[in-house]
């Protein structure tokens, strides 16, 4: 069995690798933090299951999901992005599982155990959170700048880089990262997930 991993963020990838490792000890898992790498796997290699984060270089966000829906290789896809407009977009990839980073460990450790079983299966987290109405959740109040700052941490970029691409120091962007969170009255975890609700582009 060839495993291919695609996860930009170290730990999760070691995670990852871990928990495949218990399950299926004699599987050969190909790990990439870069999706042209995986690219080049996906296609020299046969492949029998993709785990993926999506990818959010440019327009690329589900660059593997479709690679291995053309290949019909089965694929989870595990990520913190799960918003409708994402969910409505895996689907026409036909994804095994769509599992939420902030759901429960174990429909992670199901899916990767299932996976031949499943069919556009979705964690308990992502279902509750779809289940709720929309038009409950408070739309963020933020300015340009703030709107920009929240798109680089929802596609997981670490401060300093942020602060470089916006040409501010560090305390600044950390200044406006307090503000944004003091002036909608919630966490940081609450304010993204507002912001994805209410922006489905």
């Amino acid at each position: 069995m060839k495993i291919l991993l695609l996860e930009d963020h170290s730990s999760t990838l070691a995670f990852l690798q871990q928990q495949l490792g218990a399950l299926y000890p004699n599987a050969s898992i190909f790990a990439f933090a870069h999706y042209k790498e995986a690219e080049i796997c996906i296609h020299t290699q046969a492949i029998d299951l993709v785990i993926t984060d999506l990818d959010f270089d440019g327009e690329k966000e589900f660059a593997l999901v479709a690679d291995a829906y053309q290949q019909q290789i089965p694929c989870i896809i595990y990520s913190a992005h799960y918003n409708q407009s994402y969910l409505n977009k895996a689907k026409d990839y036909a994804y095994r599982a769509f599992i939420c980073k902030m759901g429960d460990i174990g429909e992670l450790l199901y899916a990767l155990k299932h996976y031949a079983e499943l069919d556009l299966y979705q964690c308990q987290f992502i279902q509750k959170q779809h289940s709720k109405e929309e038009h409950s959740i408070a739309e963020p109040i933020l300015n340009g700048v703030e709107k920009s700052i929240l798109k680089f941490i929802i596609q997981g970029k670490e401060r300093k880089e942020i602060a470089e691409k916006l040409k501010i120091k560090i305390n600044t962007l950390n200044s406006y990262i307090r503000d944004m969170v003091v002036n909608n009255n919630c966490t940081l975890y609450e304010l993204i997930h507002r912001y994805v609700v209410w922006h489905k582009e």
